[in-house]
């Protein structure tokens, strides 16, 4: 599915505009997604196929009673008792479909892979409250959540990287990050912008 999409006609000349208009106009956000492609890790596509193979799938949206995350949207979701659905800028971000630019999900990106907005967890500061481990749950306490951070993001916090600094590490894929400050860079093939964590 994700072979047949990055190799389509249409994904290859909508690259190609999206590169070409991004350079003569000094767009980053446009360079950028011209060289975005879809791959497994990312869940649009995911999504996407619920959409179109499970058949109550469009029924339960319509009904409000579809939600769509990353894990530790359904962490929280389970922990909270089901009164947080919620993640954070940093998870958001690695899902293709989630506008670092703008802080927002992206229209653009969820009505191309026909991704109803309304299905996604609210998306909150890393360090926000994303609310209480529920008594429900019999575990004998019941504490605030804070501090959500994606794998790659919590290695650059946790190993105290600024601005300019360099991180490789390998473990189910291999990642280099480097911390660019404010700006966000132009990317090459498959290199992917992040937030470090807010």
């Amino acid at each position: 599915m994700c072979d047949d999409w990055n190799n389509s006609f249409t994904t290859r000349l909508g690259q190609n505009i999206l590169w070409g208009v991004g350079k003569v106009v000094g767009s980053t956000h446009m360079v950028c997604m011209a060289n975005w492609k879809v791959v497994p890790a990312n869940v649009q596509m995911r999504f996407k196929w619920v959409m179109n193979n499970i058949t109550t799938a469009k029924s339960l949206h319509a009904q409000g009673n579809l939600c769509f995350g990353t894990l530790d949207t359904w962490l929280i979701y389970k922990l909270t008792a089901k009164a947080t659905w919620a993640t954070d800028y940093t998870n958001a971000g690695g899902t293709g479909i989630y506008d670092i630019w703008s802080g927002k999900w992206c229209p653009v990106m969820t009505w191309l892979f026909s991704n109803p907005i309304g299905a996604l967890p609210e998306v909150l500061h890393c360090n926000a409250s994303f609310g209480y481990v529920s008594s429900t749950l019999n575990l004998g306490f019941s504490v605030p959540i804070h501090g959500i951070l994606a794998d790659q993001q919590a290695s650059v916090v946790g190993n105290h990287l600024f601005e300019g600094d360099v991180k490789l590490s390998l473990g189910t894929s291999l990642c280099c990050d480097r911390l660019t400050g404010s700006y966000v860079h132009p990317v090459l093939y498959q290199f992917i912008p992040k937030y470090p964590g807010r």
